[in-house]
């Protein structure tokens, strides 16, 4: 797997690209992608987030393997990917805002 690509059949991707939250404020795979590099980063450096933990389970939503410290570049790419084209998204959602106020002031 590319660093910056995504596994399209991953729980993750589902979650990433699900329409309906079912009432909740946030987006379930961006949530669980700041809370896994969150305890990665901890279980890299030797200390495990809580008495339960495991990895296998992180493998397996996110389709990544490695090392805990390859994983945990690999997520941050991923979320740096995911930030860059949501930033892209604003600007051109922006864009046309603009584009619309301008056209509505025109036709005035």
């Amino acid at each position: 797997m590319n660093k910056n690509q995504l596994n399209e059949n991953t729980q993750f991707f589902l979650d990433l690209t699900d329409e309906k939250n079912n009432d909740r404020n946030y987006n379930l795979g961006l949530w669980n992608l700041a809370l896994s590099i969150r305890d990665l980063s901890l279980y890299s450096k030797g200390l495990r987030p809580h008495r339960h933990w495991r990895i296998t389970p992180l493998k397996r939503y996110f389709g990544i393997s490695g090392s805990a410290e390859t994983m945990v570049e690999t997520l941050k790419n991923i979320e740096k990917h995911i930030e860059t084209k949501m930033m892209n998204v604003n600007r051109v959602t922006n864009s046309i805002k603009k584009m619309q106020i301008k056209a509505g002031k025109e036709t005035e």
